[in-house]
């Protein structure tokens, strides 16, 4: 699905400039260069509402956290204990398809599903159109007893079973405040402070034909409600698990018992 993305940028340039000349006079809009400057103005994403079908989730897979050989070359059973800490990503990868920029950004943040809340506690954020990836590090705690038989090698692998799923999301942003744009002259470098509230200026556009507001944005006092869609991919640690494996001992190892560590 292509996106449809409208920038806030040029509507407010748009509405800067018509007020400019009307207080200013008629004047060659290539003589002039604007600037948005979005300090007072507040971007606040509502809960999310997240789709699933029936074929978003995908089969999980699995991160090795930690593999050992234990080598036991007496007749002796040999106990081990493996107490460790290791690391994994939780990832989320946005791709937003309806809503709003300023420029190149986008700048809204989501709040994660509920099953991974705990992985996003922070939100996920939408920094542009594209390549929005959030990685957040969970910590698992390793602790397991081996036992190692004689004259066996007995391999130890810890891994973490991952879980992933694809959907999509609908949210709406609440947009209020005042937006200043400030109008530089490119021959004199004299500077004119244009300032309008959002609601008023969004709220005007809508009705005009000449600028496109899509019709999901409506404004309600001095908020604009603005509607955002898009589809998020997230993998995640939900469990982890061990796999012990014995074999004949190679002959050409150490006599030593040892851990070897990957």
């Amino acid at each position: 699905m292509p996106s449809k993305l409208t920038d806030l940028d040029d509507v407010i340039k748009k509405w800067a400039w018509a007020t400019f000349v009307k207080t200013k006079g008629q004047h060659d809009y290539n003589d002039y260069q604007l600037h948005v400057v979005w300090d007072g103005v507040r971007f606040s994403t509502e809960q999310p509402t997240y789709f699933f079908g029936r074929y978003d989730y995908k089969t999980p897979r699995s991160t090795f956290l930690f593999k050992a050989n234990y080598d036991n070359r007496t007749n002796v059973t040999h106990d081990h204990e493996i107490r460790k800490q290791r690391t994994t990503s939780a990832t989320a990868r946005v791709v937003i398809r309806r809503g709003f920029c300023r420029g190149a950004d986008v700048g809204i943040k989501l709040i994660a599903p509920e099953d991974v809340a705990a992985a996003f506690n922070n939100g996920i954020f939408i920094a542009g159109e594209e390549g929005n990836r959030t990685d957040n590090s969970l910590s698992w705690v390793i602790k397991y007893s081996v036992t190692a038989p004689p004259m066996r090698r007995t391999t130890a692998v810890v891994r973490v079973v991952e879980k992933r799923f694809r959907c999509r999301f609908r949210t709406t942003v609440s947009i209020r405040g005042r937006v200043v744009v400030v109008v530089v002259s490119t021959t004199t470098n004299h500077q004119v402070q244009v300032e309008g509230d959002i609601a008023t200026i969004i709220g005007d556009a809508i009705v005009q034909p000449e600028t496109y507001i899509p019709n999901c944005v409506y404004v309600e006092g001095d908020v604009v409600k603005w509607s955002a869609i898009g589809k998020l991919h997230v993998s995640y640690g939900v469990s982890q698990e061990m796999d012990l494996a014995q074999e004949q001992l190679p002959a050409e190892v150490d006599s030593r018992n040892y851990a070897g560590l990957a």
